[in-house]
Formats: structure tokens, C-alpha cells, sequence
């Protein structure tokens, strides 16, 4: 039977796999986060530089043409020598007479004509400071101050040692005011001596046009300024103006001071970005091309290096997740087996076993054997249990179990079958098996038994199952309709087949044993109960000389008690109010009146009806019941004494019988103490009664109750003296106050001349010592006067009265007190009572109990009743 576990084995594991693959990622992204930093920020670094390049490449191929005709233009020795000729006065006339003249306006036109944007071309003279320009155009230094020229001012142009060009910030053209423009200018040098500059006017319009027809990666800024922090080109797109503001520091700082910084990538911070940017020093001279780059070229490159390595990482993940599991399950298969196979075995099925021919050699499968082997070993062992369970191992026969379950069978089927239909249940025992088995040894014995259940089963095989119960005991359940006969009949076929001596090893035995029959449902109909009677049937057969068979009936379960069922109810007789006392009168002999009562403990339970002191006395003491039914004695008993005493007489005593069990406590005397102080009671009217047997214990004991009890002026009075020991070392060292003679020695005293002396000597020894004397059982006037003529104080028995309940006892007194002593006639007629009463009895017992069948009737075949 599949019996999932409460948590699944292989799924567990790949939660476990899933979760340490999500840790795993977790650290492998923020690695990778990391590593894609770095490697973004160098990507693009590149990008960045690459960027720039292509910026300073576009600028670079604009201008550097424009630059080299310039200077080709510079390098030609005809211009040097048209400075020096014409360019000392500054005067028109001179320049324009120059021989070389027309050679220097060709040469600017056709620079001009180089290309579309460019606006004009001009030659200054260094030292006159006049300019002449394409197309016969003239400045007089006064129209035209080159020394006021602020590239002229802030270069080392003037100076003389730079023959290098320069690009210019954003002018108004010199010959058009109208048009702004950025001049390339070249200074004509000759021996280390700047003679004048050539310049060439570029359309600021049209280089912007060339820088904005280009598309940039986003976040891409190209910004153009010349040295002297004026700015030539810089881009006009809300994207560029939302981002930055070229007027605020810190971003206005780095543009006005881009020629000291080195060429490449640099960064500043803007707030809570970094902006990162490329300056170019060299592609063009004069001009810094400077590129923005905003902190999402940055970022965005991490990012999207980031998805790459995490969209990796996670492909990597569930294929490591497939291919684990994969093998996980192909690698555990037999997990899930092994599951279903122990839980089974947990619930006791041991049928489903492990398929292991395909599986891998591992661990698994080394535990999936084991786990096969353990399963067939418990389905042998479990049917061993199960056979010893139902059966007794010795015998081999159904053991106690089998018996109650084939009883309860039994009583279940003959409820519901509503038929007039019996069984008996025959409780059969050994004789004398207890001393063969300690007498020949146990292997004998247990061959007896062996032997005995082999042939009572053989002969009886007909007509029931013969069961082991326990030991020497064993039980044969016989059916039958209404014919009682089938039982005697079973009987007579057991007592023959047992009626020759048996072989056992080396010694020949007669099987001799005794049965107790209930029968269901005339005596009962529950389990228990009729195993109780049955049992109870057995020890009757025993007890009336054993080899005997006895039927339990009613008539025998009012006087016949289990000890196990007396000891289970005597404990709660209290509680249940099954309890309940009576009280005998002691009568003075000498004047006649009322001595006292002997308190005398009754039980009439539900279940057994009136139980006898003698049956459950014992029980109560071995039980330790007796010790809260003691307490309960004692304090009734000093009650009803305070209500005696406070309504008639002051000195009548009453006489408690005390067990040793309570004498043996520790909080005997104390409790005796709280009792008396409740009820009020004189001690001089409470009188003791122990036992000769509880003398024996606390002969050679410390404890000293006895004396204590005494010396709170409580008498001691010794019962039953001459049952026992009758030592009469009792008498010298305890303070015994009354002594009681058995009934045994009274019976017959009228008879008996044995008993009239032993009774006579008794009576005269107690009271050389001082010792009252009770003589008790008194059913006739003839003992009655016989104990007067031997003085015995007081008389107690049926004669005078019968044990009485608390409102008779009361009553007792009062009429006691107004017949002014009962007279011989009186007591003759309790005499006469007294021996009708016996009549009746032993004739309703002659017409009732068990019926026994002794051995050598049952040989005859006849049975007896």
C-alpha cells in the first residue's frame, strides 16, 4: 500500500539544487556586475575614444586641407619676397606696384576657389600692419590694426618663433562684417623672422553644417573652442542643452582651460554624475575639439553587459538545474521505491519489494537490497509473532488470546442467532503438577504438559478446541443446543482417555486433573465472568479433594469469591456505601447487664451479594484497603459509643478489632488522638481487640504502639486466645486488659470434658493475672451456665443476641434496660429459635450448589450430585 512520506525525497533535493543554483547566481551577478563594470568601463573607455576620434577626424579632414593650402601659399619664396618689397611702407601705391603683386592676388583667389566655404583670403603685412585681401582688396593700417588682432596679441605669433598656422576663434570677416567666420592663419617667416600672415576665412555656418550632418551615439557631445576659451562649434539639440549648460561651472571651467589638458578621456562631476569627456589638442591647431559624454554611456554599457553575462548565466542555471535533475532522478530512482516500500513495512505490509535490476550500482541500491532482505525477514519473523501470538509455543495449542477471541466469536454469533443455544467452557487442571515439575525437573514437566495437550485434544477433537490458559491450565470449549448430556458425555471421554498410565522419558504416569465448568449463558454472559466461574468451579473441585469435576451455579457464587475479583471490589466497597457495621452485645455474667458491643464489619456487594469477614478481611489487609476502612471503623464506632453513653449508660464500652496493617503505621496513635477529640469519648469506654498473630510482630519490635495505646487508657484485649501460640508470654509483656476465648473451645464444653478444663484453667490463669475473660460464639442456655459456674466475666453470641445495625443496637439497650434482664425462660426460647433457624439453612443448602463427579463414578459411568 503506497504510503507517501510527508515530504518528497527527490523533490526536496532539487529545492535544494534550485536554491544553492539561486545563490550561486546571485554571487555570479554580483561578480559579474562587478567584472562588467570594469570591463563596460574600459568598452567604453574605447567607445568613448573611438567617439572622439571620429569627431576630431571629421574637424580634422574639414579643416586640415583648408590649413596645408594655406601654408603652401606661406611657403612660396615670391610672397616672402613681395612682403619685403611692398609690406615695409604700408602704402597702397607700393603694394600694388610690387612686381609680384598680381602673382599674390592670384594666388589668394585661387586659395578662395579651393573650396565653397571658404569666405576669403588675406595677406598682412607684420610690419606696416596693411592687409591686402582676394580680388585687389586693401586695408590701410588704419582700417585694419594687426597688432589689435587678439590672436595676433595672445599668440607667439608677434614674437617671431612660431612658424606654425593657427585656427582662430569665431570672427566677422575682415572684409564683411556681416559674415562670421574662423580664419586659418599662417605666418610667412623668413631667418626666424615673422614677416606677415596669411589667413584664410572659413564659413562658420558651413563648418557648423559639416559637424551636424554626422549622427553620434547618444550621450555623444562634440564641443569645438579655440585656445582662447571662445567657442567655435558647439551642439544646439535640446538633449545636449537639457543636459548641460556650457555657462556653468564646473563643465564652463574644462572648456575655457581645454588646452591644458592632456589628449584623451578624462571625467568631472556634475552633481551626482560623472561626465566624462575626450580632448583633442592637436588635430587642429589652435582648437580644441572637446566630446561630453553623459554618465549613461557609462552605465548603459554596464548594463547591457550585465544582461549579457545574466542572460548567460541563467541559460547556464536551468540547463545545470536540467541536466542535475536528470540525473538526480536517474541517480535516485529507487528513492521513491525505497519510500514506498518502508512506509508499507511501517504499517505491516510486507509484501512490496524493491526492483533493483536496473539501478545503478551506489549506495541506493546497496540500501534498497537491505531494505529487501529486512522485508522478508520481518514478514517471516511477523508471521512467527502472529503464530505465537494466537498459539502457545510449548503445547503448540491456541493460546489465551485465540480463547477470548473465539469466546467473544462465540457470544457475538449467539446474540445475533436469537437461538437456544449454549457452551460450556471447561476449566481443566492438573493434579499435582507443581510438585512432578519441581519434583522431576522442568524438562519433565514440560513434557507433561506437551504430552497432556497432544491427548486431550486428540480425544476431545469431536466436540471443541482444547486451548492452553496458562501453566498447568487449560480450557475446552464444548457447544451444544440444549442437551447438557453432550457435557457429561465430554467428561466421560476425557476421563478415558486418560485412564492408563502414560510413557514420559523413563517413568510411567497417571494423568490425574481436575475440571471447573460455567456454562454460557446460564451463569453468566460476559467473558471474564465466565472464565471467574469456571475458575471458581476448578478450586471448588480442588479443595473436595481434586481428580473431581464441578459445575459452578448460583447457589455457589453466593459463597464461593474469587480472591483476584474480592481484592479489585474491596477497595471501592467504601466509596459504593457496600460497607456497613454491626454490633454484638458482650453481657456482664455476673449482674446480667449490658458490658459493651463488639463493632463487627459487614459487606453486602453488588456483585457477590454478603461476603463473609473470613473472605475479604485478608483481601483488605494484603490490598492495603484496610487501613482507610479501619479509620472509618474507629470514628463510626466512637460515635455511636458518644450516643450510647450521652442517652443511657456511661460505662458501656465498645470493643473495636484493630489490624496490624493499621498498627504498623506511623500515624496510627495521632489519628486515634484526632478521633477521640473529635467524638468527645472517653477512653476508658474504647476497647481494642487484637489478634494473637499481631502479638507475633511487635514481640521483638521497636514499636511500641501497643503500649501507647494502652497508656491513653484504651484496653487491649487479646481475641481468639487458643488459635494460635496462646504463649503466655503475650500476657506478661503486653497490658492486655481482656482476654477472649475461641468459640472453638466453647462448642463443645458442655460435651467435651477436654474442652470444660482448658477453657476452666484459662479462665482461672487471666484472672491470677488480673485479665477479664470474654467467652465468645454462646448458643445455648447449657454453655451459658457452664461459663457463669467458671466465673468468665462477660459472654457474647447468638444466645444473647445477633449481631444488630445502629438503630437495633439502640434499641437493644433500651429494651434490654426495661426487661430488667432477660430470665432463663428467655433465653431457652432464643435457644429453640436459634436451632430452627439452622434447620431451615442446611435444608436450602441440601437443595443447592455445585455438583461434583468424582474420579471412580466417572469410570462406572455414573454421576453422582
Amino acid at each position: 500500500m503506497k504510503h507517501p512520506a510527508k515530504k518528497n525525497f527527490l523533490s526536496e533535493i532539487m529545492k535544494l539544487v534550485i536554491v544553492i543554483m539561486i545563490i550561486i547566481t546571485v554571487l555570479f551577478g554580483v561578480i559579474s556586475y562587478f567584472v562588467a563594470k570594469f570591463t563596460a568601463e574600459d568598452s567604453s573607455s574605447d567607445d568613448m575614444n573611438n567617439a572622439a576620434s571620429v569627431i576630431s577626424s571629421i574637424v580634422y579632414d574639414y579643416m586640415d586641407p583648408k590649413i596645408k593650402e594655406t601654408q603652401k601659399i606661406v611657403s612660396d619664396d615670391k610672397i616672402t619676397e613681395f612682403i619685403n618689397y611692398g609690406g615695409v611702407s604700408g602704402s597702397e601705391k607700393d603694394i600694388v606696384s610690387s612686381p609680384d603683386y598680381k602673382y599674390v592676388m592670384d594666388s589668394l583667389d585661387t586659395l578662395v576657389s579651393s573650396d565653397k566655404d571658404n569666405v576669403s583670403a588675406w595677406l598682412a603685412f607684420d610690419v606696416s600692419g596693411a592687409l591686402i585681401g582676394n580680388g585687389g582688396k586693401f586695408l590701410s593700417p588704419d582700417d585694419f590694426s594687426l597688432k589689435d588682432q587678439y590672436w595676433y596679441k595672445k599668440s607667439n605669433m608677434a614674437s617671431g618663433t612660431s612658424s606654425q598656422p593657427m585656427c582662430s576663434a569665431i570672427t566677422k570677416s575682415v572684409f564683411d562684417d556681416t559674415q562670421e567666420v574662423v580664419t586659418v592663419i599662417c605666418p610667412v617667416v623668413e631667418i626666424e623672422t615673422t614677416m606677415g600672415y596669411v589667413g584664410l576665412e572659413i564659413s562658420v555656418d558651413a563648418l557648423n553644417k559639416i559637424l551636424g550632418q554626422y549622427t553620434l551615439n547618444s550621450g555623444c557631445y562634440p564641443i569645438v573652442t579655440c585656445n582662447f576659451g571662445t567657442f567655435i562649434y558647439s551642439p544646439s539639440s535640446t538633449e545636449f542643452t537639457d543636459k548641460f549648460n556650457v555657462n556653468r561651472a564646473p563643465l564652463i571651467n574644462v572648456l575655457s582651460q581645454a588646452e591644458s589638458y592632456q589628449d584623451g578621456i578624462d571625467s568631472f562631476s556634475d552633481g551626482y554624475d560623472t561626465v566624462y569627456f575626450n580632448v583633442d589638442n592637436t588635430s587642429v591647431p589652435g582648437w580644441s575639439i572637446i566630446v561630453l559624454f553623459d554618465n549613461d554611456i557609462m552605465t548603459g554599457g554596464i548594463y547591457k553587459y550585465f544582461k549579457q553575462i545574466c542572460v548567460i548565466i541563467c541559460c547556464m542555471v536551468i540547463l545545470s538545474v536540467i541536466l542535475i535533475r536528470n540525473a538526480v532522478n536517474k541517480e535516485a530512482a529507487l528513492i521513491p521505491k525505497i519510500n514506498e516500500t518502508v512506509s508499507g513495512m511501517t504499517e505491516g505490509a510486507y509484501k512490496n519489494t524493491i526492483d533493483t535490476v536496473l539501478s545503478s550500482e551506489n549506495e541506493l541500491k546497496t540500501i534498497a537490497d537491505n531494505v529487501n532482505k529486512i522485508s522478508v525477514m520481518l514478514k517471516e519473523k511477523d508471521a512467527l509473532i502472529e503464530q505465537y501470538a494466537q498459539n502457545d509455543i510449548l503445547t503448540e495449542l491456541p493460546n489465551r488470546v485465540s480463547l477470548y477471541n473465539e469466546i467473544e466469536n462465540l457470544i457475538c454469533n449467539y446474540k445475533k442467532d436469537n437461538e437456544d443455544k449454549h457452551f460450556a467452557l471447561m476449566f481443566i487442571d492438573l493434579d499435582n503438577f507443581k510438585w512432578l515439575n519441581e519434583t522431576l525437573g522442568h524438562n519433565f514437566g514440560d513434557e507433561v504438559l506437551r504430552t497432556f495437550a497432544e491427548m486431550l485434544s486428540t480425544a476431545v477433537i469431536k466436540y471443541g478446541k482444547v486451548y492452553r490458559f496458562s501453566g498447568d491450565e487449560f480450557i475446552l470449549i464444548v457447544e451444544f443446543g440444549s442437551d447438557y448430556g453432550k457435557i457429561y458425555e465430554v467428561i466421560d471421554i476425557m476421563r478415558k482417555a486418560f485412564d492408563k498410565p502414560v510413557r514420559i522419558m523413563s517413568d510411567n504416569i497417571y494423568f490425574k486433573f481436575s475440571v471447573g465448568i460455567s456454562i454460557y449463558p446460564d451463569d453468566d454472559e460476559k467473558i471474564d465472568m465466565l472464565l471467574r466461574d469456571a475458575d471458581m468451579a476448578l478450586h471448588r473441585a480442588k479443595e473436595n479433594g481434586k481428580d473431581r469435576v464441578s459445575f459452578y451455579t448460583n447457589v455457589s457464587k453466593k459463597h464461593t469469591f474469587s480472591k483476584a475479583s474480592l481484592a479489585q471490589r474491596i477497595t471501592t466497597a467504601l466509596r459504593d456505601n457496600e460497607l456497613y457495621l454491626n454490633y454484638q452485645p458482650i453481657i456482664s455474667t455476673a449482674t446480667g447487664d449490658i458490658h459493651g458491643f463488639e463493632v463487627l464489619l459487614r459487606w453486602n456487594s453488588a456483585e457477590f451479594g454478603n461476603v463473609p469477614p473470613t473472605e475479604f478481611i485478608q483481601i483488605a489487609e494484603e490490598t492495603g484497603a484496610i487501613v482507610q476502612i479501619g479509620t472509618w471503623i474507629f470514628e463510626s464506632s466512637c460515635r455511636f459509643l458518644k450516643q450510647l453513653c450521652d442517652n443511657y449508660r456511661d460505662d458501656i464500652i465498645i470493643s473495636i478489632n484493630v489490624s496490624p496493617v493499621q498498627l504498623k503505621r506511623s500515624d496510627y496513635i495521632e489519628h486515634i488522638k484526632r478521633v477521640i477529640e473529635i467524638t468527645q469519648v472517653d477512653t476508658k469506654n474504647i476497647q481494642i481487640e487484637i489478634t494473637e498473630s499481631t502479638l507475633i510482630d511487635f514481640t521483638d519490635s521497636d514499636n511500641n504502639v501497643i503500649h501507647e495505646i494502652n497508656d491513653l487508657g484504651i484496653a487491649i484485649a487479646l481475641d481468639d486466645f487458643g488459635t494460635g501460640y496462646s504463649s503466655l508470654n503475650y500476657l506478661k509483656n503486653f497490658p492486655i486488659k481482656c482476654l477472649k476465648i475461641d468459640k472453638s473451645f466453647i462448642d463443645e464444653i458442655n460435651n467435651n470434658q477436654r474442652d470444660y478444663a482448658i477453657t476452666d484453667s484459662i479462665i482461672d490463669l487471666v484472672h491470677n493475672l488480673g485479665i477479664k475473660t470474654v467467652a465468645e460464639g454462646i448458643e445455648t442456655v447449657g454453655q451459658y451456665n457452664f461459663l457463669c459456674n467458671m466465673t468468665c466475666d462477660y459472654i457474647q453470641g447468638f444466645l444473647m443476641s445477633k449481631p444488630l445495625n445502629e438503630e437495633d443496637a439502640l434499641e437493644f439497650v433500651k429494651m434490654y434496660d426495661a426487661l430488667h434482664k432477660p430470665d432463663s425462660a428467655h433465653l431457652e426460647e432464643h435457644e429453640r429459635q436459634l436451632a430452627e433457624e439452622r434447620e431451615k439453612k442446611a435444608k436450602k443448602a441440601d437443595m443447592g450448589g455445585c455438583i461434583e463427579i468424582s474420579n471412580a463414578s466417572l469410570v462406572d459411568g455414573t454421576i453422582s450430585q
